[in-house]
């Protein structure tokens, strides 16, 4: 989703501007997304949920938007999400918080892909050095996420160390019928959960982390619709490619030599 992210500096960005989005097809080939404790009702909804682990020991909770590499099954082609609820970091999109190596905050990014001189682009920065109000709500909205999140990772990782996760072989069945087995995805393990000691369970319990862990299990019944979406998509990539052979033999044939207009 994000091409090149800088971080921002009023010094070098004083007379910079960007543009914000006007749609979501800067998530077109976002597969999943982490999400944060305080959205996980409004993402059940709509979205399965797995843990990943982009890195040892960390666990991270995370909104499946589809099976297919490089690929978001909820942004229609006109660029509008396909559900009511979008996920906090596809919202944050042009900006993000990045932590540098054992920094106590993160600080605030921007994708340079946002960067523009159309004239109804907005300032970054006001004249003083200070924020300007697009950015200054972007960096409000940041600080709040990048809060929730840390408090979500520190959930995640109780479940990790508590012994609760454990490799999930999904298999779904593709629109042709076909097994297709899903690599690299983790969900609680249930059984674990409730052997767990009483004392440990209500540590999880006032920490969030048994909240995240049923939410997990509870969003298994969101597989269905992913499957679901996967054949509507399917279904659609194969008259787009039909049309496409239609068009090619109607107007690409080769007649073995060059048009030309001659005055």
């Amino acid at each position: 989703m994000y091409q090149h992210l800088v971080v921002l500096n009023a010094e070098h960005h004083r007379q910079q501007r960007f543009t914000p989005p006007r749609d979501l097809s800067h998530a077109r080939g976002l597969m999943s997304a982490e999400i944060v404790a305080a959205e996980v009702a409004q993402v059940l909804a709509s979205f399965p949920l797995a843990f990943l682990y982009p890195q040892p020991e960390q666990p991270m909770l995370a909104a499946l938007f589809s099976l297919e590499q490089d690929r978001n099954w909820f942004v229609l082609p006109d660029g509008r999400w396909a559900v009511t609820y979008i996920p906090a970091l596809v919202r944050a999109w042009p900006f993000a918080l990045h932590w540098p190596p054992n920094a106590e905050s993160g600080v605030l990014c921007i994708d340079e892909a946002a960067f523009s001189d159309e004239p109804d682009a907005e300032l970054l920065f006001d004249d003083q050095g200070g924020d300007a109000p697009a950015l200054a709500r972007a960096r409000t909205f940041a600080n709040q996420y990048g809060k929730d999140l840390q408090a979500t990772r520190r959930a995640t990782r109780r479940l990790h160390e508590a012994g609760l996760i454990t490799p999930w072989p999904l298999k779904l069945q593709r629109p042709d019928g076909q097994p297709s087995a899903i690599e690299g995805l983790w969900h609680l393990d249930e059984a674990a959960l409730k052997q767990l000691p009483a004392a440990t369970l209500a540590d999880l319990c006032t920490s969030g982390a048994l909240g995240l862990a049923y939410a997990q299990l509870l969003s298994h019944a969101r597989l269905e619709n992913l499957q679901k979406t996967a054949a509507i998509h399917a279904t659609a990539d194969e008259k787009k490619q039909q049309l496409d052979e239609q068009m090619q033999g109607l107007f690409g044939g080769n007649d073995g030599g060059s048009l030309t207009f001659d005055f």
